[in-house]
């Protein structure tokens, strides 16, 4: 699993009836963007990017209306940015958030800060339960204190 961050001309990049990016304007973006490079071995609009990255293959797929990648670090934010603007959409990321400029790039890969301000579920509810025994704990040490029980 990981972190998927979108282009999307849509309010939600998931809700994008009526609002899609055409295929055919991502595959004119792609055979006029020297960086990028149609590899159909992946998928009939899966793109390969030649730019600067820390990873050794980064890449874009149109699937549905909307261009996406996963866990992108800053200069595939900063790549589809570019992008969003020749196809006069925006950059979104799973959770909503908008990237509009090279400022609201985090300093971080988009992965490492979801894994930093997203608690899992299952450490929430340990969380919760850790909380639940030291109240009832508690309770029962004043119900013992208060009726003189010992």
């Amino acid at each position: 699993m990981g972190y998927d961050l979108h282009i999307t001309r849509a309010e939600n990049w998931s809700e994008n009836k009526d609002q899609w990016i055409s295929s055919d304007e991502w595959l004119s973006v792609i055979e006029t963007d020297r960086e990028l490079t149609l590899d159909t071995t992946n998928g009939p609009f899966f793109a390969d990017w030649s730019g600067d990255s820390r990873y050794e293959s980064p890449w874009f797929d149109w699937v549905e209306g909307n261009i996406f990648t996963k866990n992108p670090d800053k200069q595939i934010v900063r790549k589809m940015l570019q992008l969003a603007e020749r196809l006069n959409a925006k950059v979104q990321g799973d959770d909503g958030e908008i990237y509009s400029s090279f400022n609201d790039i985090p300093d971080r890969d988009v992965q490492e800060i979801t894994k930093a301000t997203h608690t899992p579920l299952y450490l929430q509810r340990d969380r919760l339960w850790s909380i639940i025994s030291i109240l009832i704990i508690i309770l029962v040490i004043v119900i013992v204190n208060v009726l003189d029980i010992w």
